[in-house]
């Protein structure tokens, strides 16, 4: 475990030495992070244990404004590399995974994408995380365990295209100061992850769709936003050639919805903030693998070490599990999993910041036989 982090740190800081001239041209940018977690479920699950995670992305970004081709363009491109072992799955059995960047251990090209600003409206094409447009939280973000990222309502019954794995989509955005709204359609299906390879033929819409709209409201005071209101609606339609009552299509189509709320109670002029989130999911549909999602949580910003930068967050998370009965033609009920997550980011240096997080995950639903468990995990993350 020592020689695993050890050598995923030094592999950050060759990548801060490969990229140390970033910035000199602001054209063409380039960036990377190191992210690593130790695991160790201290409790329950399936057995107690450690294991760790590593995550490196790099990035590369072309603005066709600064470049003086053409503008309101960004070339965009994100490949990353996971090493690691898989602790939801061999040692908690929880099926929200308690890490969010618990993935294929495996390099991807993760995101390739275009877009193209035409004064408030913004297109994208292309490999893209739907994640980074729709069900996004501010809030919810310094927490570690996936679920709180995106509801598990949209990402345990559809194969969307989200870490670790993104698939071909375009993205519409119409902004103005309070109201945004959003449009996205994306391939349905991730069968090349399974061949460990880019292959066209699963980016052509094969095996179906998934589209989303969402509406974004924001309430501010002065320039600072004050609360942030979303809601979303979801529509998963799957080829007609495709093998139906199965997990990824269970039924022809599919409908859900979500809401999500950020709310700044207090913010000082020191930066000094106490503000709070709550994430909703809905999958009315016959076969929902999860139907029902619910999160909040509570978040204290600069009030420990004296400056804006460390953050002190507590957050509770259910999801309604179903699972298939043997003639994978029904759901039924099996458990409602739920979470208590508490988690404190600290920032060390400039660029680094430590994260301790504990979580005690209750009915855990991914592995038959799993116990409540508690589980502590330690991030360090660098980025250059």
């Amino acid at each position: 475990m020592k020689r695993l982090i050890l050598s995923l740190v030094l592999a950050g800081v060759a990548l801060h030495s490969i990229i140390a001239q970033e910035r000199e041209n602001e054209a063409l940018t380039f960036e990377a992070s190191f992210l690593g977690d130790v695991v160790s479920n201290f409790k329950g699950g399936i057995k107690e244990g450690q294991t760790g995670i590593g995550l490196i992305h790099l990035t590369a970004n072309l603005n066709t404004d600064f470049a003086k081709l053409w503008k309101g363009g960004n070339f965009f491109i994100h490949a990353h590399h996971v090493v690691g072992g898989h602790p939801s799955e061999q040692l908690i059995g929880d099926i929200q995974v308690a890490s969010n960047i618990d993935g294929f251990t495996n390099r991807f090209i993760y995101e390739l994408w275009y877009s193209q600003n035409i004064r408030n409206v913004t297109l994208f094409a292309g490999l893209h995380n739907l994640n980074d447009v729709f069900h996004v939280s501010e809030n919810a973000s310094v927490y570690l365990n996936s679920s709180f990222g995106i509801s598990p309502s949209l990402s345990l019954n559809n194969a969307i295209s989200i870490y670790p794995v993104t698939t071909l989509g375009g993205v519409a955005r119409w902004d103005t100061d309070k109201l945004s709204i959003v449009g996205g359609l994306y391939n349905f299906g991730h069968a090349f992850a399974a061949e460990n390879q880019f292959n066209i033929k699963n980016h052509v819409f094969r095996d179906g769709f998934f589209s989303l709209f969402e509406v974004q409201y924001r309430i501010k005071n002065g320039d600072e936003p004050k609360a942030e209101f979303k809601f979303g609606i979801t529509y998963k339609r799957c080829a007609n050639n495709h093998a139906h009552f199965t997990e990824e299509c269970p039924e022809k189509s599919q409908y859900s919805s979500y809401f999500l709320t950020d709310y700044t109670f207090f913010k000082s002029v020191t930066g000094k903030c106490l503000a709070a989130f709550v994430q909703t999911g809905y999958s009315p549909g016959k076969y929902s693998y999860s139907p029902f999602y619910l999160g909040t949580g509570v978040n204290l910003k600069g009030f420990l070490l004296g400056n804006h930068m460390d953050e002190l967050a507590i957050a509770f998370a259910t999801a309604r599990i179903n699972h298939y009965k043997q003639d994978v033609s029904k759901y039924e009920l099996f458990k409602s999993e739920s979470l208590i997550e508490l988690t404190y980011k600290i920032p060390l240096y400039k660029r680094i910041s430590l994260q301790p997080d504990l979580q005690y995950i209750i009915n855990p639903a991914g592995a038959e036989g799993s116990r409540n468990a508690f589980v502590g995990l330690l991030r360090t993350e660098i980025v250059f």
